[in-house]
């Protein structure tokens, strides 16, 4: 897709142009949910720190995270994208998506993953998280696997809220 602009935006529905990014990451279509962004009540949430945000909001208020895909779509050039992504099930059983956008979106579509898990790691004695490489299709066809990642915090969000020790 070199040169190619993409307008990724996430569906409204899942459908016959973008179920095979579900089949693909042998996921239950029926758990697929619109989700808005909801401002954090006792934090800051950072932009592109969706796995920190969830760890803090949970930290604080108690739920669990969810970790899953938001699932993206470009339907005029037939390409499809899966990021991973964590929201929070608050202790009343509700999914809500605490990050806040870069993209103008108003809602992700999010596919819960119960088979893959996010976890605090070190890279080079440098706090890390274990998480999961965007998936993405391009006329049915697979381009990226999904593969582990390490990702380094790029805030210092993982100090501020006590997540991990400066050492």
């Amino acid at each position: 897709m070199n040169g190619v602009k993409l307008n990724v935006i996430s569906p409204k529905k899942l459908s016959a142009s973008n179920i095979s990014i579900v089949e693909y990451l042998e996921l239950d279509p029926s758990k697929a949910v619109l989700l808005k962004y909801r401002k954090a009540h006792t934090f800051i949430s950072e932009p592109n720190n969706c796995h920190l945000n969830i760890m803090v909001q949970c930290d604080k208020n108690g739920g669990q995270a969810v970790e899953g895909w938001i699932i993206g779509q470009d339907i005029r050039n037939n390409f499809l994208e899966a990021r991973f992504h964590s929201v929070w099930l608050s202790p009343e059983g509700e999914l809500i998506d605490f990050t806040p956008r870069t993209d103008l979106e108003k809602r992700i579509m999010f596919l819960p993953d119960p088979k893959r898990k996010i976890m605090l790691t070190t890279h080079n004695n440098i706090p890390a998280i274990m998480s999961y490489d965007s998936v993405k299709l391009i006329n049915g066809v697979v381009q990226s696997v999904i593969k582990q990642i390490i990702c380094i915090p790029q805030s210092d969000m993982i100090y501020k809220y006590g997540l991990a020790d400066r050492s």
